[in-house]
């Protein structure tokens, strides 16, 4: 999925027999992401068991027969699995919060919220149902509902990594940068090889301007997965801040390679300002990033 934000870059500093000049830059950058992975939280069938105290009764089979068929992504028989579910106890909360995951997936995000909050009506402490509304309120933009969802779930589970990175992405979203730097920190204390928030810190690094912490971040990410085109394009715009065309340009290259190339706009201003800085071209004496991976993230 593309997504930019616009950031403003700092001076660059031109190198060679020309004296120096100050540009005025504007850069497109990518916002944070938040992993869809979470946003279908469903209870572990070992807890649903042990919340009905039933086996083998249709009440169950529906249930896991619904499970079965998300699990296949059979969509429409999921549903309607969830739905018999419902049909029998109008007032379960699993059945509601995971009839809303499936509303989700298929875009019917008023109906996921209706699921979620009915989910919470029967259960207040149901932790999957407020990450899921957070998820869906962030969805449609009502950032001050999803940020009181998320802060619910962490009262109830303080240690939620999913929870701290999407509390930092619709921080970030409302300009609390040092709120959204917070909560990435947190979440990489307890999951320290999310590369999505490794990402996403990079990102609230260079909008405050510390440029050097966000290639730092950066180059986590690509350390950890070379082939993450979102940090190859934001690592391309950190040392063009800093006045590295040719690593710059590097990063735009492998970029360029993929399904989600840079913005043509800043690659013409890069082109450019290698031009005018008789920088152009460098890749000849380029290295290859490190190939290797430490895992892959969900």
């Amino acid at each position: 999925m593309k997504n930019f934000l616009r950031i403003r870059l700092f001076g660059l500093s031109l190198v060679g027999c020309l004296s120096v000049v100050i540009l005025a830059l504007v850069l497109f950058l990518f916002p944070p992401n938040v992993s869809s992975t979470y946003a279908g939280i469903r209870p572990h069938k070992s807890d649903l068991e042990k919340t009905m105290c039933i086996s083998h009764s249709p009440f169950t089979l529906c249930y896991h027969m619904a499970t079965s068929y998300l699990d296949k992504g059979m969509i429409d028989e999921a549903i309607s699995e969830y739905r018999a579910v419902l049909a029998m106890d109008p007032d379960c909360p699993e059945a509601h919060n995971s009839l809303g995951v499936v509303y989700f997936s298929k875009g019917m995000i008023d109906e996921a919220i209706s699921e979620y909050k009915q989910a919470l009506v029967e259960d207040l402490g149901c932790v999957e149902a407020h990450y899921n509304l957070g998820i869906a309120y962030s969805n449609k933009g009502m950032i001050d509902e999803a940020i009181s969802e998320y802060r619910a779930v962490l009262a109830m589970d303080p240690d939620c990594p999913e929870a701290h990175n999407s509390l930092g992405v619709v921080y970030f979203s409302k300009g609390m940068i040092d709120e959204a730097i917070s909560e990435y920190k947190k979440e990489l204390c307890h999951n320290s090889d999310c590369v999505k928030t490794h990402d996403n810190l990079g990102t609230a690094y260079f909008s405050k301007g510390m440029i050097d912490e966000a290639i730092s971040e950066y180059r986590k990410v690509l350390a950890m997965d070379p082939d993450y085109v979102e940090a190859h394009t934001n690592l391309a715009v950190a040392y063009f801040a800093k006045g590295c065309l040719d690593l710059a340009w590097k990063h735009v290259r492998i970029a360029q390679k993929s399904n989600n190339p840079p913005h043509p706009e800043f690659v013409k201003l890069l082109k450019k300002t290698c031009k005018v800085n008789q920088q152009w071209p460098l890749c000849v004496s380029w290295t290859p990033l490190s190939r290797q991976k430490t895992g892959s993230q969900n």
